[in-house]
């Protein structure tokens, strides 16, 4: 379970600096669809996100995702659709910055909140299993990977095939 910081259904216009709670020497950025952590790195240059970092929908003023750095570093994240509720969650094993590569379980909903995907992954590569459903739950399929490869994938009505 990814550990959010704020409640889903969380808007703009009640996001205030306090929530942020940010460590010693960070500074929060806010703007009109934006509120975020990070550590000031001096004139003309990039503030290096840390904590807790918030996007919204411009559209509707929902959130369009809540996002967790270390030194920089992405570690966590959810992101919604525009019509609220969660598009995708997961963790992230992330050694540089402005790279994102999946680790443990990711998530992705449909609009209407069903899963429709649940992929498990080791340092950016799917390792286990890769399950895909309808948006009505109906299965599609669940692929069996090893290191990025597959190794076996099955059908909704049982069967089996290699790779």
């Amino acid at each position: 379970v990814v550990p959010t910081w704020i409640p889903d259904d969380t808007h703009r216009a009640a996001v205030t600096e306090a929530w942020m709670r940010p460590t010693e020497g960070v500074r929060v950025y806010v703007d009109e669809d934006s509120v975020g952590c990070a550590v000031p790195t001096g004139p003309g240059s990039v503030p290096i996100r840390e904590g807790l970092s918030l996007t919204f929908h411009r559209s509707t003023g929902r959130l369009e995702s809540q996002r967790f750095y270390q030194q920089g570093l992405l570690r966590w994240s959810v992101d919604y659709h525009a019509t609220g509720g969660r598009a995708l969650s997961g963790f992230y094993a992330a050694t540089e910055r402005l790279s994102y590569p999946e680790h443990g379980l990711i998530t992705r909903f449909a609009p209407n909140g069903t899963v429709v995907s649940q992929q498990h992954y080791d340092r950016g590569v799917l390792h286990g299993w890769a399950k895909h459903w309808e948006e009505d739950g109906y299965p599609v399929c669940a692929t069996l990977y090893d290191a990025g490869r597959a190794v076996e994938t099955v059908l909704p009505d049982g069967s089996r095939r290699p790779g």
